[in-house]
Order: structure tokens, then sequence, then C-alpha cells
């Protein structure tokens, strides 16, 4: 006899869910966080939002991959993020931000979960453990932006023409 698969595993129009992090969600929390999900397929080069856009949805990735990046004055792009089933788009919603300093854009199409950025705040608020896994995500991140940050002002500021780029927090660079 085939093994049921548990409800944290399946959706409830029978999406499997790969992305790690609701699939952490206590059974407790599952239905205020599963209720609020819709499964949708991510394509290739699609922009889920763009460098100071207001954020509408959170995307916990199913599969696929998203890059987040840096868009600089003159247009150009630096990649600061890949998010895969292990997190989700839509991190600065978590610290009660409604833009985005980054882009997000599909980088290898697959599907993921999307909740709207109220829905996911309200989530946040009456689910503590799903609240504290997202917080863990955000300080993971912020974690290693600034490793990257410290690589990149180390590598600028070593070679001969120098850098007057500037790190005002974290994560953030100031280039005039």
């Amino acid at each position: 006899m085939a093994k049921k698969s548990s409800p944290r595993h399946v959706d409830s129009d029978g999406n499997h869910i790969h992305n790690e992090i609701l699939r952490s969600v206590p059974r407790d929390e599952c239905d205020v966080i599963f209720s609020n999900l819709e499964f949708v397929r991510l394509k290739s080069l699609q922009l889920l939002h763009d460098a100071g856009d207001s954020i509408k949805s959170a995307y916990f990735c199913n599969s696929g991959m998203v890059s987040t990046l840096t868009v600089f004055r003159d247009g150009k792009t630096v990649e600061v993020g890949l998010i895969g089933k292990e997190g989700f788009v839509g991190l600065p919603l978590v610290a009660g931000f409604r833009s985005s300093s980054v882009r997000a854009n599909v980088q290898i199409e697959g599907s993921a979960f999307r909740m709207g950025a109220e829905a996911f705040s309200e989530s946040l608020a009456r689910c503590p453990k799903f609240a504290l896994r997202s917080s863990r995500m955000l300080w993971r991140c912020k974690s290693h932006r600034l490793r990257r940050v410290t690589a990149f002002m180390k590598l600028k500021n070593d070679s001969p023409s120098g850098c007057s780029c500037a790190p005002i927090e974290p994560g953030i660079i100031v280039c005039p």
C-alpha cells in the first residue's frame, strides 16, 4: 500500500510542495498559510518586481531559480542573490518594508506559491513559527550580502583604479 503524502507536502489542488519554508510550516499554522497560497508558473526572464517597485506578492519558489539584481543608475545590473526552493522572493516584507531595493527576475523557469503582500504580513502576525523561519531567511540573506559587499569593496580597493563606491549599510552600496 502506498504511503499517503503529508498535508504539508501537497496543496489543496494536488500540487507538490518542494519549498523548504512551506514544508516546515507546523500543522497548527498550515490552514492560515496554505489558504493564502496560489500555485503559479514562473517563465524564464519573468519580472516579479523591479527595484523601487511596491512588492505586491511574496513568491515561495517551488522549482526553478530567481535572481535578485542591484540596478545601477546607468542601467547595468549585478546579481546579488539567487533564490531557489530554500527561500522566497519578497524578503523586505518580513521587515515591514513595502518596496524592494532589488529587481527579481526568473532565471530558470519553474513554479512558485504566491501569497499577496497583505496576506503575508497577516500570516507573519498570526503564525509565530512561520514568522521566525521567514526572519531567519532575512538575517541569513543580510549576512551573505555583507560578505559579498566586503569582498567587492576589497576587490575594488585593491584594483589599480580603486573604487569610489561606499557601503552605507550591509547590502547597500552607493556609487557616484
